[in-house]
């Protein structure tokens, strides 16, 4: 049908190399800068047509990469965010939750106990250890007992990927201002 689509699996994934755990935005943002160097190279492709789709993570990196890239024609963004990373997961938590019929008293506690972690995100520079540490100490004077050393460690651990902090820290509002294209 005229289409040429390049699809790419998440890093580790498939035959793709890296680790999607320890990635950064910058990394993503420079894996779609690849990906576009490489339609470029394809004859086949009306390089006045290239246009980048993305898929909730994907669609807080295109726009990132369509202020850089001038051959981006326009965008589709499939569940793309426009607020800060740490509003965001804390609205979905809570959607999610009341789809799931928890009462008002748990919505609020589950906000205030892991929005007490993105404050904590927030706050700080840097995805370290340091900042594990800090989300473990967080969540066993949160939850004491209540949870097991394994479940809270597991927590912090994911809280500490380097991606999901930055991810947590972004402001997609601020690439999205700069956007020139056409965006669905």
């Amino acid at each position: 049908n005229g289409y040429a689509v390049l699809r790419v699996d998440d890093r580790g994934a498939g035959e793709s190399e890296g680790d999607y755990k320890t990635a950064t935005l910058d990394d993503f943002v420079g894996d779609t800068h690849g990906e576009l160097d490489y339609m470029l190279t394809r004859k086949e492709v009306d390089q006045k047509l290239i246009s980048l789709v993305g898929h909730s993570l994907g669609g807080v990196i295109a726009p990132m990469v369509s202020v850089e890239r001038p051959e981006v024609a326009f965008m589709i963004l499939l569940a793309g965010s426009g607020i800060p990373g740490d509003e965001l997961m804390l609205l979905q938590k809570e959607k999610i939750e009341r789809r799931m019929g928890v009462p008002d008293e748990g919505i609020a506690a589950g906000q205030k106990n892991i929005g007490g972690a993105y404050d904590l995100i927030t706050s700080g520079e840097g995805s370290d250890d340091s900042l594990k540490v800090k989300l473990t100490t967080y969540f066993n004077g949160v939850f004491g007992e209540a949870l097991p050393a394994e479940q809270v460690d597991a927590i912090a651990t994911q809280l500490s990927y380097p991606w999901l902090v930055e991810f947590i820290r972004h402001d997609p509002s601020v690439p999205l201002s700069k956007v020139q294209v056409p965006v669905l």
